[in-house]
């Protein structure tokens, strides 16, 4: 087994085989930590025997509680490889289901908590130390669970059902776990569940990209400030497709309905801090990029007070070309937020801009609220990229101007079916 972490000035530009010691990084400032050590120490190494005669264990995603560092350990990549590619290779032997453990003070390897079932075969893929101190974990192919590192006791929770892949803070203080597939030989399409500190269910979010095309959710997110679930993904062709496999992030809101999808750049991994600050791993060209997105809402509540003074520069910049993507959720909420005939003109102006940008979901969401009667016409224009946001937006404004709800929603269920 081998182990490895990164000081805090290396997260910048390191290539992309860094991925998991760059989630580890990011999950511990996610919860308002850092790992320790000067930033000229660079990379440190810790090795272990394997936990098990006939497989040999990989360290993976890790989760830190005061000085120890927790990772989960499985030998899925090295008995894949062993056996040509075979993904389940790893479920041809029993094995013990070891969550490593690593003092962060001084820089040694402690003994692993063993969430050992009889007849196990999957390791331990994620793991998570939620409010109160459990130590949540996955296997994918067999049930997740929690492990009290005090008395050692484990909880299998064979009612969360298979496919659990990473963990990630959730609402309300609970757990969030994508859902990468329903664990067997099925395509069916993943998504992100929620369950509390106990262990309970609290719910499910489908994530659906089309008849052809099984999505399958990797990293996921609560952005506490806006109210957002995110995960990245695998799209795949589902069985007897053929083409690409794309790797889209997807953006919900709270209710689980489609706000965004973003295709480029390519997240590899997301967090967000107790205030919504966002991290991020990007790929660029064959490296990883940390990018850090300030909370806005601090930012969009001060520029409104600017009231209509701020409508001009935020023209001027989207007319030449110079805002940046990120930036386009902010600007079209500031614009909606202050509604004025100035707003409302250059959030009409540049509608297909921010359509691109943040997707028709939520720009239909949004600018629907200036409430015009002028914006029927253009937004049945992206009807069919999500009819249910889109068509909401839609049924809202023809229930304002009195437009003819019965023919209007007839459009918004027919493109529905579709």
């Amino acid at each position: 087994m081998r182990f490895s972490t990164l000081a805090r000035g290396a997260a910048r530009g390191f290539p992309a085989s860094r991925c998991c010691g760059l989630g580890l990084a990011l999950l511990s400032a996610a919860w308002g930590c850092a790992l320790p050590g000067p930033a000229e120490r660079g990379l440190v190494v810790a090795t272990a025997p394997s936990p098990s005669e006939v497989e040999r264990y990989c360290a993976w995603y890790g989760t830190r509680q005061g000085a120890t560092l927790y990772f989960g350990q499985a030998a899925f990549w090295s008995t894949s490889r062993e056996r040509g590619g075979d993904p389940r290779a790893d479920l041809l032997h029993e094995g013990p289901l070891p969550i490593g453990r690593f003092d962060l003070e001084t820089e040694t390897l402690l003994p692993p908590l063993r969430a050992d079932r009889p007849g196990g075969r999957s390791g331990v893929w994620d793991v998570l130390v939620a409010p109160g101190g459990s130590v949540f974990f996955t296997t994918f192919f067999e049930a997740a669970g929690r492990v009290d590192p005090r008395s050692g006791e484990v909880r299998h929770l064979d009612e969360l059902g298979l496919g659990l892949n990473e963990l990630a803070p959730g609402p309300d203080g609970g757990v969030l776990a994508s859902r990468y597939g329903p664990g067997d030989a099925g395509d069916g399409d993943g998504g992100l569940v929620a369950f509390d500190v106990e262990g309970a269910a609290l719910a499910e979010w489908p994530i659906r990209s089309g008849r052809d095309h099984q999505v399958a959710p990797k990293t996921p997110a609560w952005d506490p400030l806006r109210g957002e679930l995110w995960a990245t993904t695998d799209v795949l062709p589902r069985s007897g497709g053929a083409g690409p496999i794309r790797h889209p992030t997807f953006v919900l809101d709270a209710h689980g309905g489609l706000l965004r999808r973003i295709e480029s750049p390519e997240i590899h991994f997301v967090a967000f801090g107790p205030d919504g600050t966002g991290y991020r791993a990007v790929v660029s060209g064959r490296q990883l990029r940390l990018e850090i997105a300030p909370a806005s809402g601090a930012a969009e509540r001060v520029l409104s007070k600017m009231g209509d003074a701020i409508v001009g520069p935020v023209r001027a910049r989207l007319e030449a070309g110079t805002v940046e993507p990120e930036a386009a959720h902010s600007l079209l909420i500031l614009l909606c937020d202050l509604g004025t005939r100035g707003a409302y003109e250059t959030a009409v102006t540049h509608l297909d801009w921010f359509m691109e940008e943040i997707g028709p979901g939520a720009s239909a969401e949004w600018i629907c609220l200036f409430g015009s009667e002028e914006l029927i016409e253009p937004l049945r224009d992206w009807l069919d990229e999500d009819p249910a946001m889109v068509g909401q937006a839609l049924l809202l404004l023809g229930a304002i101007h009195n437009v003819r709800m019965a023919r209007l929603s007839t459009e918004v269920k027919a493109t529905s079916k579709e």
